[in-house]
């Protein structure tokens, strides 16, 4: 054999404390220690004084405002490190009026969120009412006729969907 004795022996020594380490930590993975321990070090930041007090947000020219802040407002006193910056970029997604969001961290206690917000650029004639629609036919929010005066005004089935190619 290529090995000796006692280096055999440091090999399977080596093999069965990584066996053992890796057993603990999965051991201690299913009683759920690792997420004690994340709660633990969110608790030492928020006494410390890491939470979120404040939120500042920019890029909101059209829409409301208000919106936004009801989104991230649900992070209010959490402590920073179990914010959740991709769940509260999703959310703020899901509004009609937002295009793509930044959320971030400015430590110690502020949440940043910055909006781009999606351009108006006609208007959508449905049976029942008007809609103000991006160039991706995206629907925005709806309009009266005395405001929709002067903009393009599509109408009929899929017809948002060409509005790109009208302005072009």
């Amino acid at each position: 054999l290529p090995f000796t004795e006692e280096q055999l022996h440091r090999i399977f020594l080596a093999i069965i404390i990584g066996g053992a380490a890796a057993l603990a930590w999965f051991v201690a993975s299913l009683a759920g220690v690792p997420a004690m321990a994340q709660q633990q070090i969110a608790l030492l930041a928020s006494d410390a004084g890491f939470e979120v007090r404040r939120v500042k947000v920019s890029g909101v020219d059209r829409m409301n405002e208000l919106k936004v802040y009801e989104r991230v407002l649900g992070e209010r006193d959490r402590p920073m490190p179990l914010v959740d910056l991709d769940s509260v970029r999703a959310e703020l997604l899901e509004l009609n009026w937002v295009k793509d969001a930044r959320v971030s961290r400015q430590l110690p206690d502020t949440l940043v969120v910055d909006i781009v917000e999606r351009t108006p650029h006609a208007v959508l004639k449905k049976p029942d009412r008007m809609v103000l629609i991006d160039p991706d036919g995206n629907e925005l929010e709806p309009i009266t006729a005395a405001n929709a005066k002067g903009m393009l005004v599509v109408s009929g089935p899929g017809s948002h969907k060409q509005v790109a190619a009208l302005s072009g």
